[in-house]
């Protein structure tokens, strides 16, 4: 029995090791991924800030900050970790809050496009942030079609 629960233990702890490190990856490559987006951003907001409109400026805005929230300096492995744990955490939501963040920032729900309606109460939910607004994007990337 006990050379069992040491076989088990070793496996779990391979597992473990293997799963730290694909989250680590994953999280590298999202934060490599913000800082090109941001320091795109600067340049672009740099040269064209003078022949740029409002609205085009708003959107770059939008990117910058969207961004900001993986960009900074390079973490160490512990670090990246613990952002990857804190990502994919489960914490408590409130859809319709969400929900009206997401229609302001999408330039294709904005005037004069569709127009966008949350009817009835959401309850708050307990979910992971990222998947929750891909789930809504992805709903309401498809209602914008169907119209």
């Amino acid at each position: 029995m006990e050379n069992l629960v040491q076989e088990r233990t070793a496996k779990l702890k391979e597992t473990v090791g293997d799963l730290e490190h694909f989250s680590y990856s994953i999280t590298h490559d999202h934060a490599r991924a913000a800082a090109r987006h941001a320091g795109l951003c600067g340049l672009l907001a740099e040269s064209c800030d003078r022949c740029m409109s409002p609205e085009k400026k708003d959107y770059l805005r939008r990117i910058a900050t969207s961004a900001a929230g993986w960009t900074g300096s390079s973490p160490t492995r512990s670090a990246m970790a613990e952002r990857c744990r804190q990502v994919w955490a489960l914490v408590p939501w409130m859809p319709p809050r969400m929900l009206r963040g997401m229609i302001e920032s999408y330039p294709c729900f904005q005037p004069p496009k569709p127009r966008v309606r949350i009817e009835g109460h959401i309850p708050p939910v307990l979910a992971n942030e990222a998947g929750l607004m891909q789930c809504f994007s992805n709903l309401l990337g498809n209602a914008r079609q169907i119209r």
